[in-house]
């Protein structure tokens, strides 16, 4: 196949990302070149519908244009495969949300999911393996396992990948399809990790791919187990190719091995745990008889009968009174002594002005020129009069706004006039 038939897979690069698809999918870029055309881009609106669009990490900064274009991409029949960042990453943007909410993602559950049992090769909780029995499209299972024999027909083993620093969605079906879950073998039990979507345009059917973690398709795991057989079959799905697998199936596949589970909250344990509660105590079984109930060995004992007798005697009692009668208490009360209540009487102020008069000390002891500015502030341009007869008052020069501006021209005047004679002299 020449280079111009080959169909065209576009990785978005953008400008705020470290995302370099010649680093960080390096090897899943060689392997796309046999049968695709791999190129970047950081403009979405160049991107045509003839190209498969690939989004990894830096789904966090994709803005309300960026969405706009993904879905008028999808509207031209173009085709998109979403990789989240995963867990242990930055979440995607609003605006991302709501277009993955368009195709049945209700909610991406950014908690890594965990495997539960040991998996050989994998030491770490969030690298998680999934199986065959997790597989959710048996027409996958079957793809996948013919590359296998193509690649190596002497070893025969089940279909297994890795999926790290993943999460899961909560989603609605239709019109999401699920592809892949969890399993029986991690955490959170049989829940969503890769979906897919269709829209049916007058030209052709617009492909959609959701995956919860990136890293599947990384250098360091690409080469592990049968992540890049997945990585074929998922590529030739959106190039719709004759023999890629049908993953969004109209009638329910008989053949599926498993089934979602919906998620049920529990008690938060721990905090009930620490928190001290005393436990019921049961009930005792009745007896047959209920006579058994009823302590019928009473007695009187009288050993203590001398000790009685010589206690009124030491309390001052009289002896001749056998039976104790009731003691009348006698309870002193003190109070206090009376105390006449006076109040003090409301005396009125004096008639008339007081006879200190109030001063404003800011005003009287500042300066003429802090006064001045003051009388500046307070005035404006219509009160020009009452401005130069209240600097005249202030400065001690009696007169109307005419003969105060002849003073004070004539004392400008006296004062140059003055100066003047001597630099002469």
């Amino acid at each position: 196949m020449s280079e111009a038939q080959k169909p065209r897979l576009v990785f978005l690069v953008p400008n705020s990302s470290s995302l370099n698809p010649d680093v960080d999918f390096k090897n899943l870029s060689r392997q796309l070149q046999l049968k695709f055309s791999v190129s970047t881009t950081n403009n979405l609106e160049t991107v045509s519908a003839d190209e498969i669009l690939f989004i990894g990490p830096g789904c966090d900064n994709l803005s309300i244009a960026d969405v706009a274009a993904l879905r008028q991409h999808r509207s031209n029949g173009g085709s998109i495969f979403i990789c989240l960042p995963g867990a242990d990453s930055n979440q995607a943007s609003e605006e991302l949300n709501k277009f993955l909410q368009r195709a049945g993602v209700q909610l991406v559950k950014y908690d890594s999911v965990i495997q539960s049992t040991y998996a050989p090769g994998l030491y770490h909780p969030t690298h998680v393996s999934i199986s065959q029995s997790s597989f959710l499209c048996q027409s996958l299972i079957t793809k996948i396992e013919k590359l296998k024999q193509q690649e190596d027909s002497s070893t025969s083993s089940d279909v297994q990948f890795v999926y790290p620093q993943g999460c899961y969605f909560q989603i609605q079906s239709p019109p999401a399809h699920p592809i892949l879950s969890t399993g029986e073998g991690s955490f959170p039990v049989k829940q969503p990790i890769l979906i897919a979507h269709e829209e049916f345009h007058s030209t052709k059917a617009s492909r959609l791919l959701v995956c919860g973690s990136c890293s599947v398709f990384k250098n360091d795991w690409i080469k592990k187990f049968d992540n890049k057989h997945l990585a074929d079959v998922l590529f030739s799905y959106l190039s719709h190719d004759a023999d890629a697998p049908i993953l969004c199936s109209v009638q329910k596949d008989s053949n599926q091995s498993i089934q979602l589970e919906e998620q049920f909250f529990v008690p938060d344990t721990q905090t009930l745990a620490t928190n001290f509660r005393a436990c019921l105590h049961a009930p005792d079984t009745l007896p047959d008889d209920f006579r058994d109930m009823l302590d019928i060995s009473a007695k009187q004992e009288k050993s203590l009968l001398p000790q009685v007798v010589k206690l009124y005697e030491s309390m001052g009692f009289p002896t001749n009174e056998p039976i104790l009668k009731l003691i009348k208490p006698s309870f002193e009360r003190p109070t206090p002594p009376l105390v006449p209540a006076i109040i003090s009487p409301g005396l009125p102020e004096p008639p008339g002005v007081p006879q200190l008069e109030l001063y404003d000390l800011d005003n009287e002891l500042a300066s003429d020129l802090t006064r001045l500015s003051r009388l500046a502030l307070k005035c404006k341009n219509d009160d020009l009069e009452i401005f130069i007869e209240s600097a005249g008052d202030l400065f001690g020069i009696p007169g109307n706004a005419k003969e105060i501006l002849y003073h004070v021209l004539k004392t400008s005047v006296n004062f140059k006039k003055a100066e003047f004679q001597r630099n002469v002299k």
